[in-house]
């Protein structure tokens, strides 16, 4: 079979938007006198927030007794994470496989776990949204990551059948 498309996730894979994250949380746990937990972090990456029960923040409340107001430190840690991502490139090599793919006459799609208004809005950003035929994020689908919904969306809208088509995850 004939390789007729490219799926690539996102979050990770075109823009590292999870370590900037990681690192914001350890520097909010110092703060607080905690060490933030990796191992917990680990299992969250790469799925929808319906796949995830317990965040890091409700976490560190619990760690420093509760009575955290958690509306104010996730605006920090909001506000800390989006400097540092905005200050991110696309990963190494991807902008130029995105024009070796589009000059071959691959077709191009995103399957991400994020919702549209974070990845468009960041391949927007990162000069990268013409280059995709189409995007599937968690709002077009009943179930995110881990299940294979995404990719198998965006291989039928790309009319790809899953032998005819490469997932890049990371």
């Amino acid at each position: 079979m004939p390789l007729d498309a490219l799926i690539f996730d996102f979050d990770g894979l075109i823009v590292d938007t999870e370590t900037p994250e990681v690192l914001v949380w350890r520097e909010l746990y110092r703060e607080y006198g905690q060490v933030f937990s990796e191992d917990q972090w680990s299992h969250a990456i790469g799925r929808g927030a319906e796949e995830t029960k317990d965040g890091p923040l409700e976490m560190l409340d619990r760690l420093v007794g509760g009575g955290l107001d958690l509306e104010e430190v996730d605006t920090l840690r909001k506000r800390r994470l989006m400097n540092m991502i905005y200050a991110e490139p696309p990963r190494r090599g991807v902008k130029a496989l995105l024009i070796e793919a589009k000059a071959l006459g691959i077709r191009l799609g995103v399957a991400s776990s994020s919702k549209h208004w974070w990845v468009d809005g960041h391949l927007q950003r990162l000069g990268l949204f013409q280059y995709f035929d189409h995007i599937v994020c968690a709002d077009d689908v009943l179930r995110a990551k881990p299940y294979p919904d995404l990719y198998l969306k965006a291989a039928s809208i790309l009319a790809v059948g899953t032998d005819e088509v490469i997932a890049f995850e990371d």
